[in-house]
């Protein structure tokens, strides 16, 4: 349990974690071989200054400004589309629910009419087999259907979809 609070925690504050990682790096180095970043980054600002290019500096601000910016709403937008593809599948789930109980309650109204048709020997057995084997069929696809973890969706033609339970059905 606290292993996977720690596992969520260190996924929540990846960057923070990286952050402070790179400044004891720092300022191990900076204590071990007296390397001064930030003397490096001022000697370039000026170095930047001689060549009178601070418009391409800022230019380079604004991009990366504009591709952090992009990166943030390209991550929201997967977050909200994993959230909505979640209740799609909830809706399915609940509908699928109420679905199955309609229909088990018809297959098991259908099985006291088997054990009566097979009590006044009404059919053969061979019709019966098939009987047994239509209500089988059925039982395992509701049970493939209340089994699904992601929605594939199949065109049957004419604007008529349905759900395919396994990735190998056609």
């Amino acid at each position: 349990m606290r292993n996977e609070k720690s596992v969520v925690w260190i996924k929540r504050y990846k960057m923070t974690l990286s952050m402070g990682i790179f400044s004891i790096l720092y300022m191990l180095l900076y204590s071990f071989i007296n390397i001064d970043l930030f003397e490096y980054l001022v000697a370039a600002l000026v170095k930047i200054e001689a060549l009178k290019a601070e418009e391409l500096f800022l230019g380079m601000v604004f991009i990366l400004t504009g591709f952090l910016i992009d990166m943030v709403l390209f991550w929201r937008r997967n977050i909200f589309k994993r959230k909505m593809n979640e209740e799609k599948l909830s809706t399915l789930r609940s509908t699928m629910t109420t679905v199955q109980d309609v229909v088990n309650n018809f297959l098991n109204n259908l099985l006291y009419f088997r054990f009566e048709a097979e009590k006044s020997a009404a059919l053969n057995e061979e019709t019966l087999k098939v009987f047994d084997d239509l209500v089988s069929d059925t039982a395992i696809k509701l049970q493939e259907i209340d089994a699904l973890e992601k929605i594939l969706k199949k065109d049957f033609g004419a604007g008529i979809t349905g759900i395919v339970t396994s990735p190998n059905a056609d």
